[in-house]
């Protein structure tokens, strides 16, 4: 068993293959529950949504002060429509400086699946050694 990390390239493709299967959760995850992680910073406020299989990254200018946040609601009909409204309704203040970043969690999660497989999968060729 102690030979199965042996090499960098087992190891790292272990960690990508967690990493792999941590992505699928979230991905699971936010088909269901909505989480919310919200941060000042400075003058700015940077909030995370994961839902819907792709995770939010919205950053504006804070309106009524500094506030953090951390909330998780299940996911309704409801509920999605009043995310949609507030960021429609945050990308139409020009004062805002409202910006917004969409990662999916599947292709991802294919990504790290496929490189770590080549990291544990993969050995190198023997060199030949060529005669002068």
């Amino acid at each position: 068993m102690h030979t199965v990390f042996k090499g960098w390239r087992r190891t790292a493709g272990v960690v990508l293959l967690v990493m792999a299967c941590m992505m699928m959760v979230l991905w699971f995850r936010s088909r269901i529950v909505a989480d919310l992680i919200g941060i000042p910073n400075g003058q700015r406020q940077t909030i995370i949504w994961s839902l819907d299989g792709k995770a939010y990254w919205f950053g504006c200018n804070a309106e009524g002060g500094d506030w953090f946040a951390l909330t998780s609601r299940t996911l309704n009909k409801r509920l999605r429509e009043g995310i949609d409204r507030q960021r429609a309704e945050l990308s139409q203040k020009p004062a805002m400086e409202y910006h917004e970043w969409r990662v999916s969690y599947l292709p991802v999660a294919i990504g790290l699946t496929f490189f770590s497989a080549y990291l544990i999968l993969w050995t190198p060729r023997k060199r030949v050694k060529q005669d002068a």
